[in-house]
């Protein structure tokens, strides 16, 4: 006889808000920009819920809203895109014969990218170059952009 009970495991409403939300994020990365409705549509959530969502997002400037469009029936549609600028990301490769350091933004575009290569990754240069790109980085970014770099 087995006495084990089964793990059971809830979800917190702000962790379902923020897997709701990354669901939205994605489907506009994949399709483009894209009006409330057709989010609801591809995502499966309620409009009401993607409307939440989007406010949200657009008051956290994760996302931007198109021009809208009209020409059909009912109200225009407004297309909801990423931001470019609602966040930033930096990879650092160390290869055997080469060290990158990209600069992304929120929709994946490369805004900046540096390469350095060489016969030997010696640790302590490798490292002093990494320390001189990102000390640049940060020259080059203003502050409200810096603020933004996530990771």
């Amino acid at each position: 006889m087995n006495n084990a009970r089964p793990q059971t495991r809830g979800s917190s409403q702000g962790g379902l808000r923020q897997y709701n939300e990354r669901v939205v994020l994605q489907a506009i990365r994949l399709n483009g920009a894209l009006p409330g409705a057709e989010i609801a549509r591809i995502t499966h959530l309620t409009p009401q819920t993607v409307s939440l969502i989007t406010k949200r997002l657009m008051g956290d400037g994760l996302l931007l809203r198109g021009e809208p469009q009209r020409g059909k029936v009912g109200q225009p549609s407004v297309p909801l895109a990423l931001n470019p600028d609602g966040a930033y990301a930096i990879g650092i490769k160390l290869g055997r014969r080469s060290l990158d350091v990209l600069l992304v933004d929120f929709t994946g575009a490369a805004r900046e990218r540096w390469s350095l290569d060489y016969a030997y990754p010696e640790p302590k240069r490798v490292l002093a170059e990494i320390g001189t790109r990102l000390s640049g980085l940060h020259k080059r970014l203003h502050a409200a952009q810096h603020a933004r770099v996530q990771g």
